[in-house]
């Protein structure tokens, strides 16, 4: 898909006008616009191997962990900007912080680094808020959070060190991050999750050792800095014994294990959406997942040792990742997936899960580099594609690009984008 000149033209006025305005909100006319929501993009300095350096970026603060060994090489630049590209601000924070989760006026930090702490920041000043000292550091955040629905609590992933054993999800108290219960994930190696909107049930997905993370390490010869061997089919020969990727259901009132998905084309199911009526989407293709038979059977699924015996009945078989982001537009029936390697946007219809559509998005945005994280925005009607060095807004089903919504800003290597 070639841009136009017109819509280069309308990109470039937009992008001039904020230049000369020093950053400004663009000028409207008639009756003042509501309150644009703020967006939050966490970008840790060690990501996928690569070790990011930011000490060009113009910091408003550099935060300190309240207590506890602060490790300087352990940091994360925080990003944060309202959608029309005004109000940009940059934060030095304490760990490697994988996402965000805004809850009115806190934005809670969620890592994946071994850190002894938990914390949220104030919105407004964005200084730490809560924090609170994790007894027992033998385990690390798993990356991601979500708030539990009539409740004063939140879930977030937690793993450990021992291959072979399950890892859990922490349910916390919001005001003061506090541990009020800890439930089994049923899986390995938790990371995205997902609550039910009546907050009885909790969906958890799990990389398995399909990434050699954690305890994993020897069971997986890859390097994630390659890019020619991600985007390679895996090979029986780079595995040595197999633990499998799946997204397991809880009941949270008593942590019974209610269903587990592991797709029959394998892969990792770290990363998922939940469409209508709870269909778990990957951002792989095929995307929606056809569950194994033998998911509440199979002795792979369960604790213990592993060897190599049923590895090949495990090795992914997908025709493609994408990377880590994956949203579904419940007003359009539309899953939405941004290919981090190769800048596009992909897209189908969940009456259609198989006919992927494909949208090439650097002509429309020059110079476009990693297509990261994908945010649905709260008007309902578009949202949001973040990149290394864009903010990008998109249409809801025609995905047009609004170009007065688009803006270039150093964003660097992420997985996520949140909104509040």
């Amino acid at each position: 898909m070639k841009i136009s000149r017109r819509r280069f033209l309308q990109i470039s006025s937009a992008l001039a006008l904020q230049a000369c305005a020093g950053g400004g909100r663009l000028r409207l006319s008639g009756n003042a616009r509501p309150k644009d929501p703020r967006f939050y993009v966490p970008s840790p300095r060690y990501y996928l191997k690569f070790d990011q350096d930011f000490s060009r970026q113009t910091l408003e603060k550099k935060l300190k962990a309240p207590s506890a060994v602060f490790r300087d090489t352990h940091h994360s630049l925080l990003t944060v900007a309202n959608g029309d590209g005004t109000g940009i601000r940059k934060v030095l924070l304490p760990g490697l912080a994988h996402s965000t989760m805004v809850d009115g006026d806190l934005v809670y930090i969620v890592p994946t680094d071994r850190q002894p702490w938990l914390y949220a920041l104030d919105a407004d000043t964005l200084e730490i808020a809560r924090f609170v000292q994790v007894a027992d550091s033998d385990f690390k955040f798993g990356g991601h959070a979500a708030l539990i629905p009539g409740t004063n609590h939140f879930a977030i992933s937690t793993n450990g060190s021992v291959a072979g054993k399950y890892d859990r999800v922490s349910i916390r108290e919001r005001d003061t991050l506090k541990e009020v219960a800890s439930v089994s994930s049923y899986g390995f190696e938790a990371h995205d999750l997902k609550v039910s909107a009546d907050g009885k049930r909790l969906f958890t997905g799990h990389y398995g050792s399909m990434f050699g993370t954690g305890p994993y390490k020897g069971t997986l010869n890859l390097d994630l800095k390659d890019l020619e061997k991600k985007k390679k089919a895996y090979g029986a020969s780079e595995y040595q014994n197999i633990y499998p990727a799946s997204v397991t259901v809880v009941e949270l009132s008593s942590g019974k294990l209610l269903n587990r998905y592991s797709s029959v084309d394998g892969g990792a199911h770290c990363h998922f959406a939940l469409g209508s009526e709870e269909r778990v989407y990957l951002p792989h293709q095929p995307s929606l997942i056809a569950n194994r038979s033998d998911v509440m059977t199979n002795p792979w699924f369960g604790e213990g040792v592993h060897g190599p015996d049923q590895l090949s009945s495990f090795l992914p078989k997908m025709k493609a990742g994408f990377g880590t982001s994956i949203a579904f537009d419940e007003k359009n029936g539309q899953i939405l997936i941004p290919a981090r390697w190769s800048e596009d946007l992909k897209y189908f219809s969940e009456n259609k899960p198989e006919e992927f559509q494909s949208q090439d998005l650097r002509p429309q945005v020059p110079k476009l580099e990693k297509t990261h994280g994908l945010v649905m925005h709260p008007d309902g009607d578009t949202y949001v594609i973040t990149g290394d060095n864009w903010f990008t807004t998109f249409e809801r089903k025609t995905h047009r690009l609004v170009a007065e919504r688009t803006f270039p800003v150093d964003l660097f290597i992420h997985a996520h984008v949140s909104v509040g």
